[in-house]
């Protein structure tokens, strides 16, 4: 039984960059697909990242919900003053 699992963990690993692979190559030809008929770069850059926003979000809000600190008013603050020298 132990074997089996030893076999099949690498298996995972390899089909896992497998799917991901494929998801870049298919990614590629939608987007070549896309520029082709006259989509203009900054308008795909836009969709592309609400479609990831909108994938990733809700893992985050769930999955960090209680790590992450809560936003105080002094945390804002510096924020702030962060996007301001930039």
């Amino acid at each position: 039984m132990e074997s089996l699992t030893n076999l099949i963990r690498p298996a995972k690993q390899i089909l896992a960059v497998a799917l991901l692979q494929g998801a870049y190559a298919g990614q590629a030809i939608i987007v070549r697909m896309a520029m082709n008929q006259g989509m203009s770069h900054y308008i795909f850059l836009v969709y592309r990242m609400a479609f990831a926003t909108v994938l990733i979000a809700p893992f985050a809000l769930i999955l960090d919900r209680k790590s992450r600190p809560k936003m105080t008013s002094s945390i804002l603050v510096k924020t702030m003053q962060l996007q301001e020298e930039y």
